[in-house]
């Protein structure tokens, strides 16, 4: 938990007409007004409590009042990244004729006008290769990554610009005439630390509202190769709440 939130906790807080599992104390009453302070429930009552000076107020207006959640298994900084990639699988897109809006639309962003989509599914067009890729946008960069989050698949102009034919790691898969076919296994470190592709916005702080909106106000990530920076970024983003 940042500082922001770890201060927000300590705040004092009236809760009011929030629904409650059932408690002894208030026999059969469900809802109830319940007050914090300095981040622990000091007062239940099934009267209306009058706040104190100083005492932010919610209405819960007989909405369920639960401990925070915690999800124990997500990949922060994919789910940041997400937010500003183009999604091209169920159930926003299920066609091919989706698949080619979705990829076409997508905003440019940077000189080379790269085109980030995740989520893909072979249900919507099949497998996915270079030459997939190539009849649906030619003219621009393309990585699709396939929702199961081990593939990308690079179309032609996106292999020229990667220096793909020169790479000799073993994720990149390559036909039987030794070409690459734009399918490129478990490689996000190296196509991470890339400076031919652009960078993607991490907005971290914009997950945890979304999250926190959901009652989520927890993580454990759970992302495969973490490295030092990976570290860094998620303690600094804490940090700042």
């Amino acid at each position: 938990m940042g500082g922001a939130e770890q201060a927000a906790g300590h705040r004092a807080l009236l809760i009011r007409r929030a629904e409650l599992t059932e408690l002894p104390c208030l026999g059969n009453v469900r809802l109830a007004d319940v007050r914090l302070a300095s981040g622990r429930i000091v007062e239940i009552s099934a009267d209306p409590l009058r706040p104190c000076p100083g005492e932010t107020v919610i209405n819960a207006d007989g909405g369920a009042l639960l401990p925070g959640l915690h999800d124990h298994h997500v990949h922060l900084l994919s789910l940041a990244a997400s937010a500003s990639s183009v999604r091209v699988g169920p159930p926003q897109i299920v066609d091919v004729a989706g698949l080619r809006a979705a990829l076409r639309a997508a905003p440019v962003t940077e000189p080379a006008r790269w085109v980030r989509a995740i989520g893909y599914h072979p249900s919507v067009a099949g497998d996915l290769d270079r030459h997939a890729l190539d009849a649906l946008l030619p003219d621009r960069p393309v990585r699709v990554q396939h929702r199961g989050g081990a593939l990308w698949v690079f179309n032609s102009a996106a292999l020229g610009l990667a220096g793909i034919d020169g790479c000799d790691l073993p994720g990149v898969e390559r036909d039987a005439t030794a070409a690459p076919t734009g399918r490129l296994w478990r490689m996000d470190g190296w196509l991470r630390r890339h400076a031919a592709l652009p960078p993607v916005a991490i907005d971290l702080a914009a997950v945890g509202r979304i999250a926190a909106a959901s009652g989520i106000t927890g993580f454990t990530d759970a992302t495969p190769g973490r490295s030092a920076e990976h570290h860094r970024t998620l303690a600094a983003a804490a940090a700042r709440g």
